[in-house]
């Protein structure tokens, strides 16, 4: 497996190469935070079925599973005109109306003090909001619990909302800081202690906020989740490039934590 390869690497005259894998992996160990790995051909399948194994470039990915933590989260995608595919088995590839979701009580963004969302992607039109992942309690504006996306003018936002009666938060960079086929890495944090929502582009910091809500509540979402990969909870503003590798960790990362989720979603070139 190209995981098991890239663990074995060894430098010529030099020191191993630093294993984020099994630094993210053993960070995760019993805890609700898991990764997607596009690249890890054992969790994707062609069908919301899981019938047939995706091995091949442009297969059609309708269900792909997390890895590491204490859950397993699925995502499906089970018509089939709206499936993404597979992209070189590195990433998956969204287009038009595509996304992967799943509606159920995934407690991945509930009863957090704080939580951190790394991701790989890359961007191939700027015509409208591209929405990297949404989290929702229904189907209306009002329920959206949080998203991270890319606004047509290049600019990144992230929307969170810490109990269901809160409004919501929206911290946005400046324009023009994403350009379309050049790959990015995106982490979005929040820390409902402190009241701290940022994000940062490339390792560096482009937006920060104060989060709403009562200062220093956990995050409470009081109904089943709906998740959205590449789309938004109505099924809008979709995504238009690629997904590669995705870490969420239930916990504000500090300057080490961040570093090596950015250097794990990193290690598979888009």
């Amino acid at each position: 497996m190209m995981e098991v390869a890239r663990r074995r690497r060894r430098m010529v005259g030099g020191a191993a190469p630093v294993d984020y894998a099994a630094l993210v992996q053993t960070r995760l160990a019993g805890t609700t935070g898991f990764v997607m790995d596009p690249s890890d051909t054992t969790l994707l399948w062609e069908e919301s079925t899981r019938t047939t194994p995706v091995n091949a470039n442009a297969d059609p990915v309708g269900a792909q599973d997390s890895k590491y933590g204490t859950t397993l989260y699925r995502w499906i995608q089970a018509t089939s005109s709206r499936i993404p595919a597979s992209s070189n088995l590195r990433s998956v590839a969204y287009a038009t109306d595509d996304f992967l979701g799943e509606d159920g009580s995934l407690g991945f963004y509930q009863s957090l003090t704080g939580m951190t969302l790394t991701v790989r992607g890359v961007i191939t039109s700027l015509a409208a909001v591209n929405t990297l992942l949404n989290i929702a309690t229904g189907a209306s504006a009002t329920s959206m619990r949080y998203g991270l996306s890319v606004n047509a003018d290049g600019s990144v936002a992230q929307f969170a909302r810490r109990a269901n009666a809160d409004g919501g938060t929206t911290v946005s960079s400046a324009a023009s800081l994403i350009t379309t086929n050049v790959p990015f890495t995106l982490q979005s944090q929040i820390n409902f202690t402190t009241d701290v929502s940022r994000i940062l582009l490339n390792g560096s910091e482009v937006a920060t906020g104060t989060q709403g809500g009562v200062s220093g509540a956990a995050c409470d979402a009081g109904a089943p989740l709906r998740i959205r990969w590449g789309a938004n909870l109505s099924s809008a503003n979709f995504l238009n490039g690629s997904l590669g590798r995705a870490v969420w960790s239930p916990s504000y990362l500090d300057a080490t934590g961040l570093a090596q989720d950015r250097g794990y979603v990193e290690a598979i070139a888009l």
